[in-house]
């Protein structure tokens, strides 16, 4: 066997035990030996190196191909949700900005965004608004009502029991008593904010009985005046007024 072949049958572990034992005893005899193993090491790193960097070489054009796939996804996406979102946007401008667009229009167009699904509820009562939440929201609008009732009787004060009944009442169509829920909670001193009066107008524009635009008209005018909750909606509603 030659040096060569002995030191990559050493470096393969392919000798035998005694044959290994040999051959490093003749590493530490003879320098020359030493000195081809460590050439054979270096050769052997340096081939390596070069095969590896070649491969990274036939990676690369794959690696553009697979970045530019991701900046185009990415750049779908975001160009999706804008349309999306300017889809939306221009879809509801297009109410606000249609000639023919009556008040009763533009309440039912901020009824079906906003409400059309009733938002998770968040307070000291949670657990119970939350039930009722998702009550109204698989349509069992009496259970919903009748767990706010509930939370009423024991906390008369819950501003967010009072105006989550009266968004359940006006969900199911029952606008008298979704009236006297966003009265009630008109009347209620003491908050920081206070949707009770333009909620009430948005109810009676959808009741739509013969004084009730005339009465919606009359509450906008108050929360635009005070800046109450929602006043800026109900500037855009009181312009399309006639």
């Amino acid at each position: 066997m030659s040096d060569l072949e002995a030191i990559d049958a050493y470096l393969n572990n392919q000798l035998s035990p005694d044959d290994r034992a040999a051959f490093e005893a003749r590493l530490a005899a003879e320098p020359a030996l030493a000195e081809e193993l460590a050439f054979y090491l270096q050769a052997r790193q340096v081939a390596r190196e070069t095969a590896l960097a070649e491969r990274h070489a036939g990676w690369e054009p794959l690696r553009r191909r697979v970045a530019r796939a991701r900046q185009v996804r990415r750049l779908y996406a975001a160009t999706a949700s804008l349309a999306a979102m300017l889809l939306l946007v221009l879809g509801w401008w297009g109410v606000f900005r249609q000639p023919g667009a009556t008040p009763e229009d533009l309440a039912e167009a901020y009824f079906q965004e906003n409400f059309a699904t009733l938002p998770v509820q968040m307070s000291g009562s949670g657990d119970t608004l939350q039930r009722a939440t998702s009550l109204a929201n698989e349509g069992k609008n009496r259970e919903a009502l009748a767990l706010l009732d509930a939370v009423l009787r024991r906390d008369s004060a819950n501003a967010e029991a009072k105006n989550l009944a009266g968004l359940v009442a006006l969900r199911a169509g029952n606008y008298d008593q979704a009236i006297g829920y966003f009265q009630a909670l008109s009347q209620q001193p003491g908050l920081y904010t206070n949707p009770g009066t333009f909620h009430e107008a948005l109810a009676r524009l959808k009741r739509g009985r013969p004084l009730d635009k005339k009465e919606a008209e009359r509450l906008l005018r108050i929360v635009v005046r005070e800046k109450l909750e929602g006043w800026e909606v109900a500037e855009s509603w009181l312009a399309t007024w006639r």
